[in-house]
């Protein structure tokens, strides 16, 4: 949400600034830009200070080489997720493909749409992302609605649903109302944030509930790489449409059909409590098959420190207990 928040008010600001001098769209571009220069760089700065010093979570094993290890390690995640967890993020990260590469696209061909079939100027497309990025705030409560009421998977899945069929409705409706009621267009972006704002966190809490400890940042590059993998597909369908002489909207459908994959994919999921306890593991532990050759730093250090693992302390006191409890019934009264 605050992601959000700050993207809508970063609008507000060039579009205050492009009324204010009365500039073109080419200036207004140029504006845009420089702002987010003057923006990025002293907050990059800061969130690089705020980012806590955290310990290394593995040691380098003897006789590999520091260039070549993280590919290995990729190497051995990606055996152990087809191998053990292939329903849990084997097929999110294969969802994660296709819905990411429709929704990116969509929201980059929609400024396109909105400028070659509806006329609007650059003040008037920052407008229509201005109500899009202010609605997507309520579309995070209904997100979290109804993920509470159901589960991550069918939310995400309800979302996509909801985008697609916004996204379809409205280019149709939009392609047929004459210019002058152009202003309904606003309406779409408001249902578009709608949607967009139930999507996004959605996804995230998602594969918040299914990555394991211990390999998050690992997992999160695997995420954006996911999420990029085919983002040039949807783009490259949308301009051969056009390019061929068909109206931009039939291009817009054609993105939107990149969908119908990722539901599938994550329909064949299966139940909530299948994916969290893909293979008999409990996600919500946080439990992930241990790679052979990449020790935890953390368990190196208890070896060598000589402390038992609080779950080896329970198990050897129960045992402890069980032999005690033997011990007395066998003895006569």
């Amino acid at each position: 949400m605050t992601q959000f928040f700050t993207q809508a008010m970063f609008i507000v600001l060039v579009i205050v600034v492009s009324m204010a001098f009365n500039t073109n769209d080419v200036v207004t571009a140029h504006i845009s830009q420089a702002l987010c220069i003057v923006c990025i760089s002293p907050l990059f700065y800061l969130g690089w200070r705020l980012f806590p010093k955290m310990p290394k979570s593995h040691e380098l094993p003897e006789g590999h080489s520091l260039l070549t290890e993280g590919f290995r390690q990729n190497w051995r995640t990606i055996k152990n997720i087809s191998t053990h967890y292939r329903r849990s993020l084997g097929f999110y990260f294969l969802g994660v493909a296709f819905a990411e590469a429709a929704t990116n696209t969509f929201t980059v061909v929609a400024n396109t749409f909105l400028i070659d079939v509806l006329g609007f100027t650059g003040t008037q497309v920052g407008i229509f992302f201005l109500i899009t990025l202010l609605c997507t705030l309520p579309g995070s409560k209904l997100g979290s609605y109804v993920t509470i009421k159901t589960n991550p998977s069918i939310s995400w899945r309800l979302s996509m649903v909801g985008l697609a069929i916004v996204a379809n409705i409205g280019v149709v409706v939009l392609d047929m109302i004459p210019p002058e009621r152009s202003y309904l267009s606003y309406i779409w972006g408001a249902f578009v944030g709608l949607f967009l704002g139930w999507f996004y966190p959605t996804e995230n809490c998602f594969f918040s509930l299914i990555v394991p400890k211990e390999q998050e940042t690992e997992l999160a590059g695997f995420w954006v790489y996911c999420s990029q993998i085919i983002g040039w597909l949807p783009p490259l369908i949308f301009s051969i449409i056009v390019e061929n002489g068909y109206h931009q909207k039939w291009g817009l459908m054609a993105v939107t059909v990149f969908y119908v994959p990722a539901i599938t994919i994550l329909t064949l999921q299966g139940s909530w409590s299948d994916i969290i306890s893909d293979n008999g593991e409990d996600f919500s532990s946080g439990h992930m098959v241990k790679n052979e050759d990449f020790a935890s730093t953390k368990e190196k250090e208890n070896d060598a420190a000589g402390v038992i693992p609080v779950d080896t302390k329970i198990s050897s006191s129960r045992k402890q207990e069980e032999v005690d409890n033997n011990s007395e019934a066998s003895i006569p009264a």
